[in-house]
């Protein structure tokens, strides 16, 4: 059913991309004083952000993605950003790390353009996620290239606008594993619980769920809160210290895919306890 625009919460949906100061001061920190240099390509990144920065631009995907570019730890090696992959896409960001090699993408998800209930947004990412594994249009997988021994593949995303920032880690499990810690919060779809991408969905209900199944070790989900959280206040946002974008985020191991053994990872601040 389609909402009358009367019901769009317009004018704070037009939000939508808003850079809040911090985050600008932040990355605007960061092009001054961090050094960015071991990670090549880097450049086309840096050019982004200050276009964004100096044009007041309200995309900000390219800001998150300079902010993850500081979060690596210092063994992550060969780092590269826009890495080349399969069938002419690229990953974010490429690095090797503890002998394993990573291919990450990250994806920020915004609130709507016109906000209908929480089912509805919650099949939207799922679907907003599904497009970074595969191109439906043309069908073919992109970003993420078939398992292999040490490679792992990782989605990283930058949920702090979804549903107006109102979903927690709770709603992302459900999202992925059709269960919640409370079962009255479940979310119904067609009188039916809502479908997890690891889980059951078909693929004539999502195209990408099986790809995604079959090619994503790992999604994170990234929710801070700019304009009242500690976490660019903890960072001293005019210094520019790295090492709090992961507090609180949620990761979602693909048990068809992993094993038991005890998780790392190339970024500061990050385990899967």
């Amino acid at each position: 059913m389609t909402n009358h625009p009367k019901n769009c919460w317009k004018q704070k949906l037009e939000e939508d991309n808003f850079l809040s100061e911090k985050e600008v001061e932040y990355c605007d920190a960061i092009l001054k004083g961090f050094d960015l240099r071991r990670i090549n390509h880097i450049g086309c990144l840096v050019n982004k952000v200050r276009h964004r920065i100096n044009k007041q631009n309200k995309e900000n995907e390219a800001l998150f993605e300079l902010r993850l570019a500081t979060e690596f730890v210092e063994d992550a090696k060969n780092i590269e950003y826009e890495h080349q992959s399969i069938n002419g896409s690229k990953v974010d960001f490429y690095c090797e790390y503890k002998g394993m090699k990573w291919f990450i993408e990250a994806v920020s998800v915004r609130k709507s353009s016109c906000y209908s209930n929480e089912e509805n947004e919650l099949i939207r990412l799922q679907r907003i996620i599904g497009k970074k594994v595969y191109d439906n249009k043309n069908k073919k997988f992109i970003k993420f290239g078939e398992p292999e021994a040490n490679n792992v593949n990782m989605i990283i995303v930058d949920a702090r606008g979804f549903n107006m920032g109102t979903m927690d880690n709770d709603d992302f499990r459900e999202a992925l594993f059709e269960r919640t810690i409370e079962p009255q919060n479940r979310h119904f779809v067609n009188k039916k619980p809502l479908k997890g991408i690891f889980k059951s969905l078909s693929e004539d209900e999502l195209n990408a769920v099986k790809p995604i199944q079959q090619r994503v070790h790992y999604i994170v989900f990234v929710h801070e809160k700019f304009n009242t959280s500690y976490e660019l206040e903890s960072s001293l946002v005019h210094k520019a210290q790295p090492g709090n974008m992961f507090h609180g985020c949620y990761i979602a191991r693909n048990e068809k895919l992993l094993g038991k053994e005890q998780d790392v990872f190339p970024f500061k601040g990050v385990s899967s306890g």
